[in-house]
């Protein structure tokens, strides 16, 4: 079959070998189209290669090589207006396409010659110059199954949505991949019906149990990441977190798992205690959709529970540049559970409260506005309306005249404090752990740059002091409490 007119070491053959790579964080476009023209040499020599225009195609994949063959042959089955948009492309003489088969992790590549109705095919990749011919005129069923897997790996904009992947399990039969696509499809429109879901997934997998983590975890060998992340997304919304956790890991190594199925990653590692599996999860889902705010606020929680303050202040701009607000933040704060160690409630608390000053305005809440982030699931403390009086009254004692006999609202933040503490203890909160979190907390609010300026005219060092502090471990451990390590 000889060599391609386009040559290997082209850069538009270069750029997809680069893209192809495993280390790449990108993968190919899975289709795209190009046209070259053949200009014949005086000489008699080979004609010279003159470039079209290349343009990707948005929305289309083949099922199978035949329809490949055929998207060359009938000019990318484009309407006139469309065509004329691709003048570059289909005026030319020689038809090339590109198909990412990303099940194989190569490209077919096809040539077709509209003068003498040449077609001439190869398989490339993994590697730049990998080149196998493949003859257009017989039958390949390994082929046809590499399309298939190629289209629903390629992404939800080439299913055609679930009337789509019925087609294509008509075509096909009822694959893994095409199951897994079709759970993908159900949960992201029908999220709350996960047993509806599961019906879906009985059809390929009958022997999943909604109460048997085992029947789940032990697909992990069996299946394609891509499947494994999709039945991790079904088993984590049916409250199975630890056969969630280990089929999500396993499609966490695949970029065709998708970011959606990063952030339930995310979601179980944290309801299972793992915050340094959490965070890489969630962050990767963060830079694949960079402009929505739930990716960038669920990271910037995690990293303050884990201490990386440094890493948080980047974190919360980004969250604020992609939409997100003080206000929902605050809101989301409210609704958070608690149920946590102390270390981690005192980092979230005294970072965030006090680069929160929308915390006062959360809709529905009350209108203490130390109160306003308090309220949340567990209801308020009985406690709190005393003790939050008695903490104004030690912060105006602890201030200099000059500020003046009405309290600073970057102060009165400060009883906000109590918020990771007026909650039931978690197994662990010794009062001397509690002691220890809160001066970190305070330390933290204390670091904010709209504190710290107000703090400049204070005349106490450190501030606020042993007082108010006493006070605040006074609310989260009274003298009776018993509180012991399990």
């Amino acid at each position: 079959m000889g060599l391609p007119l386009l040559p290997t070491d082209h850069a538009w053959h270069r750029q997809r070998a680069g893209l192809r790579a495993p280390h790449s964080r990108l993968r190919p476009p899975p289709l795209v189209a190009a046209g070259l023209e053949l200009e014949p040499d005086p000489g008699h020599g080979p004609p010279t290669i003159k470039l079209g225009g290349l343009a990707v195609i948005f929305g289309h994949f083949p099922a199978g090589f035949d329809e490949f063959i055929s998207l060359a042959k009938d000019r990318l089955h484009l309407g006139d207006e469309q065509a004329r948009q691709l003048d570059g492309v289909l005026a030319t003489r020689v038809m090339a396409l590109w198909a990412w088969l990303a099940g194989e992790h190569r490209d077919l590549y096809l040539e077709y010659d509209r003068a003498t109705d040449d077609l001439r095919c190869w398989l490339i990749g993994p590697g730049p110059d990998d080149l196998v011919p493949v003859d257009p005129e017989a039958a390949n069923p390994a082929l046809d199954r590499a399309f298939h897997d190629g289209l629903i790996l390629g992404g939800t904009g080439n299913w055609g949505g679930a009337q789509g992947l019925e087609r294509l399990i008509s075509r096909h039969g009822r694959t893994s991949l095409a199951v897994a696509a079709q759970v993908a499809d159900h949960l992201d429109h029908h999220p709350e019906n996960a047993v509806g879901t599961l019906a879906l997934a009985h059809t390929r997998w009958p022997g999943l149990d909604a109460g048997d983590e085992l029947t789940w975890a032990n697909l992990v060998d069996d299946e394609l990441p891509f499947t494994c992340s999709q039945l991790g997304r079904l088993a984590l919304r049916l409250g199975l977190l630890r056969a969630a956790r280990a089929l999500l890991a396993a499609g966490a190594v695949s970029l065709e798992a998708g970011p959606l199925a990063w952030f339930d990653h995310g979601q179980v590692c944290e309801a299972l205690g793992d915050l340094a599996d959490a965070e890489t999860a969630f962050n990767r889902f963060a830079a694949h959709r960079p402009d929505d705010p739930d990716g960038w606020r669920r990271l910037l929680l995690i990293r303050l529970r884990r201490g990386r303050t440094l890493l948080a202040g980047e974190t919360f701009e980004r969250y604020l540049s992609s939409g997100g607000t003080e206000a929902d933040l605050a809101g989301r704060l409210a609704g958070l559970s608690w149920r946590m160690p102390v270390e981690q409630r005192a980092a979230l608390a005294g970072w965030l409260l006090p680069r929160l000053r929308a915390a006062r305005h959360v809709q529905g809440r009350t209108t203490d506005p130390a109160l306003a982030v308090i309220d949340g699931p567990q209801g308020g403390d009985p406690r709190l309306p005393a003790a939050l009086t008695a903490l104004r009254t030690a912060c105006r004692l602890a201030l200099p005249e000059s500020v003046g006999p009405a309290l600073p609202r970057e102060l009165d933040d400060l009883v906000l404090l109590i918020l990771p503490l007026a909650v039931p203890p978690f197994p662990g909160d010794t009062p001397e752990r509690v002691t220890e979190a809160l001066r970190a907390g305070i330390s933290l609010w204390c670091s904010a740059p709209s504190v710290r300026l107000l703090l400049t005219d204070v005349d106490r060092d450190p501030w606020p002091g042993d007082e108010v502090i006493a006070l605040l471990i006074a609310i989260a451990i009274p003298p009776d409490d018993t509180t012991s390590d399990p």
